[in-house]
């Protein structure tokens, strides 16, 4: 049941705000989105969480900086729309996860720590908030900030490849399937910030940089919209300055995770470049999606992180832009799929040649998974060893495969070659 609507401001669906880049939807200000908030907002029971600074932001939520003043250390608040607050699906994931799991347990320092978990009324509704450890930035940020490198350092890949590998392996092993797994959601976990004072904080990382909302119309802002909003503070490294020493990841955003053996899943909301090709057919075949996604997912992940490029990359594409990408490195799909496919004759002839002249097409070239993984030798400019290579192709090809069921499993990567050779 979702949250009552009343008091929707009767212009926000039609009221246009002056554009503000790297920033969440204004237009998601309104009864049910997100909640307003200021730098100075006191949140939570006693106004414990004095908000400092501004994270990030997502379609569903925004991420806040905090002064836990009770307990003289930073978190990271992360309010939900209050339309997704009636079933806090992150809150109970993470809860699961972190009751059923020893506090000695490695899988701890790569996954969230729920520190605490309320509820914040405001003009919006009332909003599901989490206080986490905080992230410094996420590798496709850290990738992006790059000066022309676009690199991790070898041993940073292979520490990051490492850790992914086992934590997917812990959440498999708990039953969760986390649904969204890429490079925006690893997150780097910054050193220690609670010795610092909120000044201190602003002279190592800069002030909140706010920037005002205002209406073209030039009409009065209602009570759902803040005054201004905030860009996310930057609190990362360009990869190439991410040492090994450093490399600890942090898997993050949990809102997609679910447990196949509870509940079934038909669709995958994990951005196209990266969502694996059964989350294109299974509603029509009404074939659930289980921890399989999670290993697509991760391979895809894995390449990026040894790579300068993704594993499958287009201009704006859509699902079937990225499946045709997906045939250029595996072949044609299972002939169900294949059959499925409604857009293939746009893309591909009945022999999975590409078709000639379609303005779908680029360039025509057929890229094998063994070319794609080989860009990571040219991209690293031949230093990578051939055995290392050989391995890691090995890794990734058991992966990415079509049907889940040929896919590797968590366990078996976790016991296999690459991590017995590499991942330590």
């Amino acid at each position: 049941m979702q949250q009552p609507m009343e008091g929707r401001d009767p212009d926000s669906r039609c009221a246009q705000y002056m554009p503000v880049e790297n920033v969440e939807s204004i237009e998601k200000y309104e009864a049910g989105g997100y909640h307003p908030v200021q730098i100075g907002d006191r949140l939570g029971p006693d106004g414990q969480y004095y908000v400092v600074h501004k994270l990030g932001f997502g379609g569903h939520s925004t991420v806040w900086l905090a002064r836990d003043e009770r307990n003289s250390r930073y978190v990271a608040i992360k309010i939900a729309l209050s339309t997704d607050s009636v079933n806090p699906v992150e809150r109970h994931t993470l809860e699961r996860i972190q009751e059923s799991t020893p506090a000695c347990s490695a899988a701890r320092d790569h996954l969230p720590t729920v520190l605490a978990a309320f509820t914040q009324s405001g003009p919006n509704g009332t909003h599901e908030c989490l206080a986490i450890n905080p992230g410094m930035c996420s590798l496709s940020a850290s990738k992006s900030a790059s000066d022309g490198v676009w690199l991790f350092d070898l041993d940073v890949a292979r520490s990051l490849t490492a850790q992914l590998i086992r934590t997917v392996a812990f959440l498999h092993s708990q039953g969760v399937v986390h649904g969204d797994l890429h490079p925006g959601n690893v997150l780097l976990q910054p050193q220690d910030l609670s010795s610092l004072s909120v000044e201190d904080l602003y002279a190592e990382y800069g002030s909140p940089i706010r920037e005002a909302v205002v209406r073209l119309d030039q009409a009065p802002l209602s009570k759902h919209v803040p005054p201004y909003v905030v860009l996310p503070v930057w609190l990362g490294k360009p990869c190439e300055d991410i040492t090994v020493q450093h490399a600890d990841a942090l898997i993050t955003d949990f809102g997609e995770a679910w447990q196949p053996l509870a509940c079934s899943r038909l669709t995958l909301n994990t951005p196209c470049v990266f969502r694996p090709p059964e989350a294109m057919f299974a509603e029509a075949e009404r074939r659930p999606i289980g921890f399989a996604a999670d290993i697509w997912t991760l391979g895809c992940t894995i390449y990026s992180i040894f790579a300068q490029r993704d594993l499958f990359e287009g201009f704006s594409p859509d699902e079937d832009d990225i499946l045709a990408e997906n045939i250029s490195a595996l072949g044609k799909p299972p002939g169900d799929w294949w059959e499925a496919w409604g857009a293939r004759k746009q893309f591909f002839n009945e022999s999975g040649e590409w078709a000639v002249k379609s303005p779908r097409i680029c360039d025509g070239e057929s890229r094998s998974l063994a070319t794609r993984v080989g860009y990571i030798q040219e991209d690293r400019r031949g230093n990578v060893a051939t055995e290392e290579m050989a391995d890691l192709y090995d890794l990734l090809e058991s992966m990415i495969r079509w049907r889940p069921e040929e896919r590797i499993s968590a366990d078996q990567l976790v016991a296999g070659k690459w991590m017995r050779k590499w991942g330590s």
